[in-house]
């Protein structure tokens, strides 16, 4: 059955781009193995965080299919236990200056006047700056300064606190791009129509501008997936990111340098994964912007 309309042509658009697919397929496959982590380590019979001093830098064998690292915890286990942290911190912060972003940009461009030209030059400041050594010096912060004693420095706040620090960061393109379709949304007839009728400018913002300013939102939301894991991967190579015993692909790639030539898996697989996951999707963020490109009918 053929879908009709907008989003059934977007569909069918985003079927026929081949790296879309592939950009799709090799997420898929990656959140499946992240999530089968349990039935992994059952069939394994060992866990991420098991150490076994004797069996520190052991090559691949049927009980460690990719070796072990300098401790003797299963490598392979604990590629996907970094994995369900990165693409975790990936997806929370895309969507943290996703929704930062898109609240900027619809204010800026339905206010105009100084409000917009304020929010613009913040903005335009933001972009300025080199966006890797402004996360630097933030998450350089002491956290214990800025928290209450009573949270500590458990799983949740180490990866929430990089979760606030890309979102604070990255939400500038976004802005643009909203303020620019909200720009131009509001000229239109369908808008002046509704103004005519009295109906509130929030609820014009919520019912007709947000919806049809979404195509750019969502291309830049998922664009800044990858951009987001590089930076995690970027801070926890640095030992400013999420710490261990917490795994993630960055902290792997980190702790692997000292045996990159005795064992050499534990550097070369936390970067493949990173790699195979940023390309996935760009690849997946390409096929969505032309998918959803009006001009594409």
């Amino acid at each position: 059955m053929r879908v009709q309309g907008p989003l059934g042509r977007a569909l069918a658009r985003l079927a026929r781009h081949r790296l879309a697919g592939v950009g799709a397929a090799l997420l898929l496959l990656l959140v499946a193995l992240v999530l089968a982590r349990p039935l992994i380590a059952a069939l394994l019979g060992t866990d991420a965080e098991a150490v076994d001093l004797l069996a520190r830098g052991a090559p691949p064998s049927p009980a460690h299919p990719l070796g072990t690292d300098d401790l003797g915890r299963d490598l392979l286990l604990r590629l996907l236990a970094g994995g369900q942290v990165s693409l975790l911190v990936g997806l929370a912060g895309a969507l943290g200056a996703g929704l930062i972003g898109a609240l900027i940009g619809l204010v800026a461009g339905w206010r105009e006047g100084w409000l917009d030209a304020a929010l613009m030059r913040f903005t335009d400041g933001l972009l300025a700056l080199p966006l890797l050594p402004l996360l630097i010096v933030l998450a350089a912060i002491d956290p214990g300064r800025v928290l209450p004693e009573s949270w500590g420095m458990g799983p949740l706040v180490e990866v929430g606190r990089i979760v606030v620090l890309v979102a604070l960061a990255g939400w500038p393109t976004t802005a643009r791009l909203v303020r620019a379709a909200t720009l131009s949304l509001k000229r239109r007839e369908f808008v002046r129509a509704a103004e005519a009728l009295g109906v509130p400018g929030p609820r014009i913002v919520l019912r007709h501008i947000l919806p049809n300013a979404a195509a750019p939102l969502v291309v830049a939301t998922t664009l800044t997936v990858g951009n987001v894991i590089l930076l995690e991967s970027a801070l926890s190579f640095l030992g400013l990111g999420i710490r261990p015993p917490l795994a993630t692909w960055g902290n792997m790639l980190s702790g692997g340098l000292e045996t990159v030539w005795t064992a050499p898996l534990m550097v070369i697989a936390p970067g493949c994964l990173i790699f195979l996951t940023v390309m996935a999707v760009n690849f997946l963020g390409d096929g969505l912007h032309e998918a959803l490109d009006p001009r594409g009918d």
